[in-house]
């Protein structure tokens, strides 16, 4: 019992570290407004820009501006379509249980109970 308490003592911190950071409702909106808005030639070239899986392997930068959205199927169509080629989304609700294996390039959708994406991270 205190050998399986000791290993999870030592593997939680990393197992936490290793999945990163979720980006919130509140992130999303601090960066939406700073960031102004941009022209639409810059805009489309952003959205071809190339995709540097070693930073942000399951593309959750380019899902926050679907936090605070109600979830629908239009809603995860457009949120699928913006991370591709990440195909691995995992859209986690309230209650829901979820496997504990670390996958970096899969996108974790945080749900609210209010069926509202809440959070977006790699895990």
């Amino acid at each position: 019992m205190i050998r399986h308490a000791l290993a999870l003592a030592v593997t939680l911190p990393i197992g936490i570290t290793a999945c990163g950071e979720f980006v919130g409702r509140e992130d999303a909106e601090a960066a939406n407004a700073t960031a102004g808005e941009a022209p639409a030639a810059s805009m489309a070239s952003a959205a071809r820009a190339p995709i540097d899986r070693t930073i942000d392997p399951c593309q959750a930068g380019r899902a926050t501006k679907f936090i605070g959205e109600e979830l629908s199927q239009e809603t995860r169509q457009e949120l699928a379509m913006a991370v591709a080629p990440v195909s691995d989304i995992r859209w986690i609700g309230p209650g829901t249980a979820t496997t504990e294996d670390l996958r970096p390039d899969r996108l974790n959708v945080m749900i609210d109970a209010d069926d509202k994406i809440e959070s977006v991270g790699c895990g």
